[in-house]
């Protein structure tokens, strides 16, 4: 949008980008301050924790949003001027975002239009830029050096901050000044060149010579952009193949150490099988000659037993016949010395046999003892062991 103001042209800001931007945050923060008061809301119940939440989330974003909201109301409302245009010179406010305020008509030595046909840019060469750094805010400066830095005019105003196209504020400066050099030209690289154009008015020596320079400056700096393009093709050419190279090698190395990797893991599994097996195996031979031996233990345990029950029952047999022995000896010579104590006895009772005979006769003595038998003495009973001499009648 622009309008005349006496002998200016004002050129005002483009406001449908704050003017969304200000709609959008006008909608969070009404979203925001409905989570703030939500808890207030009798129909919704909700626990003391979510309504601490509701309260930090909703007050924190809520002011938030009104702060910026205010912030694109007051640059939609207030600064709503880019560019004024006067005979003497232009006042710039929206370079850095503040603008570099006036630039007087003697200094602007060109005004050219670069950039694409979609985002055309307008640029306004001085003949002094450090000045302009110097007497310029810090984010001007800022702006001004960055781009010089990109081999641009020093002042460079965008599409987005003008109401109207970039071609006819130029053509509003031309029209105004009516002594400067206007040229139209497109930098992208992908596009269509724009019909490039020169329009020079009569204004001195010195303003022919600006010219005849611009064009010579102009004439170098596409070769030197026709060099710097190739250039920067074959380097970004260079890049890519290096750039190929490295992933090729890169992809080679990874998969060498995914390989070796994998390798390393399979041989420390195989290893690991084989210590679990010999492992295995050493147990299972260290419990079968445990278990071998132990047999064996108990065998000899076994037969130390049986050999000692045998030596103790031939030791016993032994004793036992021993003792047998013993009360065969002893009963021999019990025997015996009862033999020598029967002994005369027996001669005293032949003695009175004999002396019987000779009384009653013999044929009484053979009738009355017709047989006589000596018993060898010894134990009747068992209850009676004490063996005593007797004799048995016979008929």
């Amino acid at each position: 949008m622009k309008f005349q103001k006496g002998k200016s042209v004002v050129i005002k800001k483009r406001s449908s980008e704050r003017g969304i931007l200000l709609t959008l945050f006008l909608v969070l923060s009404a979203l925001f301050l409905f989570v703030l008061f939500m808890p207030f809301h009798r129909l919704v119940n909700l626990s003391s924790s979510l309504d601490n939440l509701c309260y930090a989330i909703g007050g924190v974003g809520s002011v938030l949003f009104l702060v910026m909201s205010a912030y694109q109301f007051y640059y939609l409302v207030a600064k709503s001027t880019a560019l004024v245009i006067t005979e003497d010179g232009i006042y710039d406010f929206v370079t850095g975002g503040k603008g570099v305020g006036f630039i007087d008509k003697g200094k602007i030595t060109s005004i050219r239009i670069f950039g694409t046909k979609r985002k055309p840019v307008l640029g306004i060469q001085v003949d002094n830029s450090k000045h302009l750094i110097r007497t310029s805010k810090k984010c001007v400066q800022d702006a001004v050096l960055y781009h010089l830095d990109m081999k641009m005019p020093a002042i460079v105003i965008y599409q987005k901050d003008l109401s109207c196209s970039v071609k006819e504020a130029a053509n509003l400066i031309y029209e105004k000044l009516n002594s400067l050099t206007l040229s139209v030209e497109d930098t992208n690289k992908s596009s269509p060149k724009v019909a490039s154009e020169t329009r020079a008015f009569t204004g001195g020596d010195k303003l022919e010579k600006s010219v005849k320079a611009e064009e010579a400056k102009r004439t170098e700096e596409a070769r030197l952009a026709e060099e710097a393009k190739r250039a920067e093709e074959a380097r970004l050419a260079e890049e890519a193949r290096l750039a190929e190279e490295a992933k090729r090698a890169e992809e080679a190395r990874l998969a060498e150490e995914a390989k070796r990797a994998e390798e390393a893991r399979l041989a420390e599994e195989a290893k690991r099988a084989e210590e679990a097996r010999l492992a295995e195996e050493a147990k299972r031979a260290e419990e079968a000659r445990l278990a071998e031996e132990a047999k064996r233990a108990e065998e000899a345990r076994l037969a130390e037993e049986a050999k000692r029950a045998e030596e103790a029952r031939l030791a016993e047999e032994a004793r036992l016949a021993e003792e047998a022995k013993r009360v065969e000896a002893e009963r021999l010579a019990e025997e015996a010395r009862l033999a020598e104590e029967v002994k005369p006895v027996k001669e005293i009772e032949l003695e009175e046999k004999t002396e019987n005979k000779e009384t009653l006769g013999v044929g009484v003595s053979k009738y009355i003892f017709p047989q006589e038998r000596f018993i060898k003495p010894g134990p009747q009973t068992e209850e009676d062991p004490s063996p005593e001499p007797y004799f048995e009648l016979g008929a």
